[in-house]
């Protein structure tokens, strides 16, 4: 089968599978060409097959509006995207990004194939796609809300509050749009919450702002921990370790702590704290939310075994927290 390009429809193989979803209404075809990969119990995986599986994923990643590309290969998949606005599912996500995982491995033909030529350029192709697949959607794939009722109200109201992030301008849309998001988190509306990110995403996708993107990434993971999944959240969000906005030595750990706690689990929280301090020991604030963790929610005898840990540091805690602590 010929390829010219590192594309996930760079290929004769993805564009021959791709061919039989003009009878499909539903991503049968998708599921089945990713379960193939995660399915596999040999010690190598067929080209054909990792090729069919990335093309599925690509798919995927065009229903959440985060197709990065179009060109003639791709013309009759974005026509098929745009008639059936199907909503993968996040299980479906989760087995995408295990299946990525497979065929960038060792036991990959695919990749042993590229590595006779430009794999560098390929697996640059591979991690761009991961990236689109478990990114906020980039369009609105739910129906608009209902008609303002009491917690419609509240939002509005808590949106008048000025919330911040530094870079997003506060005379923009976007932070108008950022303050609606962190007022449906603060009142569990989770629906609502995931609307307005996809609704925020597109115009601080298109200004590259990385930082604002990875916080809007680790929000909709919350709405999903809040759910149950916090372990297929985490998993997606590991393809911001590449990231320019989490090469802050333990931020991406950091960050990675509120989708635990979101959950609810201390114990995954607990190990994310430890994690990001270790990153980087001079960065007090991480040992404070440590600390603060076990008071809150883990263990009182460690809460203040860590507090003594400080010494003189912990003068800079704020009174409630010292109250907390000795409460």
């Amino acid at each position: 089968m010929g390829t010219w390009s590192h594309d996930a429809f760079g290929n004769d193989t993805a564009c021959d599978w791709a061919a039989g979803l003009s009878e499909s209404t539903d991503l049968s075809l998708v599921k089945k060409a990713i379960k193939a990969v995660v399915e596999n119990t040999s010690d190598y995986l067929d080209a054909q097959v990792a090729k069919e599986a990335l093309a599925g994923i690509e798919i995927i990643a065009r229903l959440r509006g985060n197709a990065g590309y179009h060109n003639a290969y791709t013309k009759s998949v974005d026509e098929w995207v745009a008639k059936v606005n199907l909503d993968p599912s996040l299980k479906l996500l989760q087995d995408a990004t295990a299946s990525l995982d497979v065929i960038v491995s060792d036991k990959s033909e695919l990749k042993e194939l590229w590595s006779e030529g430009n794999v560098k350029e390929w697996l640059d192709g591979v991690n761009d796609l991961r990236g689109r697949l478990v990114r906020a959607p980039g369009i609105i794939q739910r129906p608009a809300a209902a008609p303002a009722d009491k917690i419609e109200s509240l939002i509005q109201s808590l949106s008048k509050i000025q919330f911040r992030h530094t870079e997003v301008d506060q005379n923009s849309t976007s932070a108008l749009l950022y303050n609606a998001i962190l007022a449906s988190s603060a009142l569990y509306d989770i629906d609502r919450t995931r609307q307005l990110i996809a609704q925020m995403w597109i115009p601080v996708a298109q200004s590259n702002n990385e930082s604002v993107l990875w916080d809007l990434a680790i929000r909709e993971s919350q709405t999903w921990a809040i759910e149950g999944f916090a372990d297929a959240a985490l998993s997606q969000l590991e393809a911001w370790r590449i990231s320019p906005a989490t090469q802050k030595p333990g931020l991406f750990e950091y960050r990675a702590t509120s989708v635990s706690l979101s959950a609810n689990d201390i114990d995954g929280a607990r190990k994310l704290y430890q994690q990001t301090i270790a990153a980087d020991q001079s960065d007090l604030a991480r040992q404070f939310d440590l600390c603060l963790l076990e008071a809150r929610k883990g263990d009182a005898s460690i809460a203040q075994s860590l507090f003594e840990k400080l010494g003189d540091n912990a003068k800079a805690l704020p009174r409630m927290f010292v109250a907390l602590l000795e409460g």
